[in-house]
């Protein structure tokens, strides 16, 4: 593939995950099971690489999905803690 087929499909990739992880984020805050952990997780590798989610900044944290029972991410530990 050339350079830029492999950016065109860059580019559909990164739409794909900006489009759905936000739902997931929405979907995973306050539950108590892997979800919210797996979504955090996910949040700070493509954070990591440069990717930025927008967010919904309705919810008590706009950034991070909290674990209903854990508390809040703590993305330098990478596990929730209760403040």
């Amino acid at each position: 593939m050339t350079n830029k087929e492999l950016e065109k499909i860059n580019g559909i990739l990164e739409k794909i995950i900006r489009d759905t992880l936000w739902m997931a984020r929405r979907y995973a805050d306050l539950r108590s099971t892997f979800a919210p952990n797996t979504v955090n997780r996910a949040i700070d590798d493509l954070r990591k690489i440069g990717i930025e989610i927008q967010m919904d900044h309705t919810l008590d944290d706009p950034y991070y999905a909290q674990d209903g029972m854990l508390g809040k991410w703590d993305s330098e530990k990478q596990k929730f803690s209760k403040e």
